[in-house]
């Protein structure tokens, strides 16, 4: 991808977060007009950064790049596999997490169940979503969420079952908690040893944030979301770097943000930021209630300026 164009789809990413909600979907069709792909390219910043985010649509995604799958019905009672659904518990940019419990006799568990989310499905998304869950069959450890089943809906879309995780998010809890310097520094040597345990394994998560570490109810980590995630010698870096790869800018390193390689020292990078999160109560990336990358842009500053926020 050009340089250029690289910097025109960031600075669209930076400046519709600016935007009223309520506007945001009708501004970003007029500044990507006669574009699709560079629509595209925001449309998937923005999901990463916020999962929640409503933006415009586009039909850009070609037949060829579009999966055969048909649309996955979610409702209540659905089984999936073994497995019954009983409530959604949340979504992120990829998948949707429904709760659910065991359909058949063999015993009793409930568990998390995670879905792709939207139609059509790309088959980008469908081989990152198995990507995840063969990363979480290759890590067993205590402070990571444990992988219980997977398979394909009939519809042909992949399914993983996760265990299910009774807490809250670790910024939520040591806010709940009024956990004091040492309840963070054990909380966090617990998430540094599940990053170091994945690293050992040749994994890097690539999106380690608040809000994709859990703690349970007895004060116990467990990181979860490896949706993004990727094996340390992976070759396919289109799908996982580049000018658009999936991130979250506001805890992404210098280089993800620059689209460059990305290796254990990114994680690394990520869990300070977090660190500094907890210890401070501020966010990491942010000044007056806005991210500070925004304003770089409306400041004027372009380019490599936005690689100077840390």
């Amino acid at each position: 991808m050009h340089h250029d164009r690289r910097l025109s789809a960031k600075e669209i990413f930076l400046e519709v977060q600016a935007q009223p909600e309520a506007e945001r979907g009708g501004w970003l069709q007029d500044r990507c007009a006669g574009d699709p792909d560079l629509m595209q390219a925001v449309q998937n910043l923005l999901a990463e950064h916020d999962p929640t985010e409503v933006t415009a649509r586009t039909d850009a995604a070609s037949d060829a790049d579009t999966g055969s799958a048909a649309p996955l019905e979610v409702v209540p009672g659905r089984r999936i596999g073994a497995w019954r659904l009983l409530k959604p518990l949340g979504a992120g940019g990829m998948g949707f997490v429904w709760l659910a419990e065991r359909a058949d006799s063999a015993f009793q568990m409930t568990a998390a169940v995670k879905l792709l989310k939207g139609a059509p499905f790309s088959q980008q998304a469908i081989q990152r979503f198995k990507r995840e869950r063969q990363l979480l069959a290759d890590l067993k450890h205590p402070n990571i969420c444990i992988l219980h089943d997977g398979g394909a809906t009939p519809e042909g879309l992949p399914y993983l079952v996760m265990e299910h995780v009774e807490g809250d998010t670790i910024d939520r809890w040591c806010l709940q908690h009024k956990a004091g310097t040492a309840d963070v520094l054990q909380l966090f040597r617990q998430l540094c040893e599940a990053v170091a345990y994945a690293h050992r394994k040749g994994i890097l998560h690539r999106d380690l944030k608040p809000a994709n570490v859990m703690v349970t109810q007895e004060g116990f980590v467990k990181l979860m979301d490896f949706g993004i995630a990727g094996w340390a010698t992976d070759d396919d870096g289109e799908a996982l770097t580049g000018a658009f790869a999936p991130m979250t800018p506001e805890y992404a390193s210098p280089e993800q943000l620059r689209g460059g390689e990305v290796t254990p020292a990114s994680d690394v990078y990520a869990l300070g930021l977090i660190l500094f999160q907890l210890l401070s109560g501020k966010r990491p990336r942010e000044a007056h209630g806005q991210f500070v990358a925004i304003l770089y842009n409306q400041a004027g500053e372009r380019g490599d300026a936005l690689m100077k926020i840390s």
